[in-house]
């Protein structure tokens, strides 16, 4: 299960680590853009621990992975379909992004109003 408050997750983190380090940073998101930590492979990262040392970096680290993140899968023109204040024109990119859970989080109405 997915804990609920920061302490309870970096104790489960932790825990993680332990058993595999690498598996245990691949398994978590990060950064402003929520990346993934299994796509640094996919995003030229020469490793996980390579790829969070660059979101540890800088805000434009962070902004250049999700410029890779976005280029890697294809998403430069669902991203570009998006219109301020118009959630379904967003759905193809925030689908695709955060995952078939998007709606139930109400992703596309919020990534369209940010716009």
């Amino acid at each position: 299960p997915y804990p609920r408050g920061y302490d309870a997750r970096w104790k489960q983190m932790g825990r993680a680590a332990q058993k595999n380090f690498e598996a245990a940073l691949e398994s978590a998101s990060v950064g402003l853009f929520q990346i993934m930590g299994f796509h640094w492979r996919a995003l030229g990262y020469e490793s996980v621990r390579h790829f969070y040392s660059a979101m540890a970096d800088s805000e434009g680290a962070q902004l250049d992975a999700v410029v890779r993140f976005i280029e890697a899968n294809g998403l430069a023109g669902a991203l570009r379909a998006c219109r301020k204040n118009d959630p379904d024109s967003c759905r193809g990119f925030v689908k695709r992004y955060n995952g078939a859970g998007y709606a139930k989080n109400k992703y596309h109405i919020k990534f369209a109003r940010a716009l």
